[in-house]
């Protein structure tokens, strides 16, 4: 709530994926995912900064490769920055 992620908020990591039933339960009219589980009740219920998370939404990311995702992108952006350093000037 610090930074107000009106981006959405990412739901990552290894626990993730093996508790997406848990996290997206769906409804029992076959409605897509319901609002209702207990685990949105819960990121819900924030007291007076509940209208404000209304606004924010909730994205469950399943992959489990997202660690090594991350390093390989800040890897390939270490070598752009190298190889500018290393190109003499004309």
């Amino acid at each position: 709530m610090t930074f107000l992620p009106t981006g959405g908020v990412y739901i990552t990591g290894g626990l993730a994926p093996r508790n997406s039933q848990w996290i997206m339960e769906h409804s029992s009219k076959n409605e897509g995912l319901s609002s209702s589980s207990v685990f949105m009740n819960c990121y819900r219920d924030k007291g007076r900064a509940s209208s404000i998370l209304d606004d924010v939404p909730l994205f469950l990311v399943t992959r489990e490769d997202m660690g090594l995702r991350g390093a390989a992108k800040c890897a390939e952006l270490e070598l752009q920055n190298y190889k500018l350093r290393k190109t003499p000037d004309k």
